[in-house]
């Protein structure tokens, strides 16, 4: 069983998951963002849930579905759509 607190916080980074992949998907429709961009729309809970039970310092390796998974982690979202961008402030330094 959950307390309210936590489920609130499993909830926002479902919230932070959707809107996230949501301005993905703007972005590479309004032709901002090149290449490829696999949206994880529908699964965000997985991906709460799933990070949710792992360790702070367990790692998560993912393909090419991993913007979800990073913010679950606590990368922050400017960091993770500063890489989709190819910009050297990103998560993986573009």
């Amino acid at each position: 069983m959950i307390t309210k607190e936590e489920e609130l916080v499993l909830y926002e980074d479902i919230v932070l998951g959707r809107a996230f992949e949501d301005m993905c998907a703007q972005m590479y429709y309004r032709g901002k963002m090149f290449g490829f961009v696999h949206l994880y729309n529908g699964q965000e809970v997985v991906s709460t849930g799933l990070i949710t039970l792992l360790k702070k310092d367990d790692s998560v390796v993912s393909t090419y579905l991993h913007h979800v998974h990073a913010l679950s982690k606590g990368v922050p979202a400017r960091q993770v759509m500063s890489e989709l961008f190819g910009k050297t402030m990103g998560c993986c330094r573009g």
